[in-house]
């Protein structure tokens, strides 16, 4: 199934309209929320996602009406449990 987003790697154009993008996405049972920034072309997207993954994130970019949108999720490194 094609949910229209690729993982650090489609292009369209669509007029009339405001471009009204998600705020958050699931991918792969994990939630990723927008950077808020539209890109023009997807190597712009690239390198911000790849700014992001330097940062410790996990990177879904997503095309919509021929804008690119950078959606990310802090990894986790470690869990800490905590006694109550």
């Amino acid at each position: 199934m094609d949910h229209g987003f690729f993982l650090l790697g489609q292009s369209g154009q669509a007029g009339g309209f405001a471009l009204s993008p998600n705020l958050t996405i699931i991918s792969d049972g994990k939630k990723f929320m927008w950077d808020g920034q539209l890109f023009d072309t997807r190597d712009d997207s690239l390198r911000a996602a790849e700014a992001y993954q330097k940062d410790n994130f996990e990177v879904r970019i997503q095309e919509q009406e021929g804008k690119f949108l950078v959606y990310s999720r802090r990894l986790v490194k470690e869990h800490v449990l905590t006694e109550a």
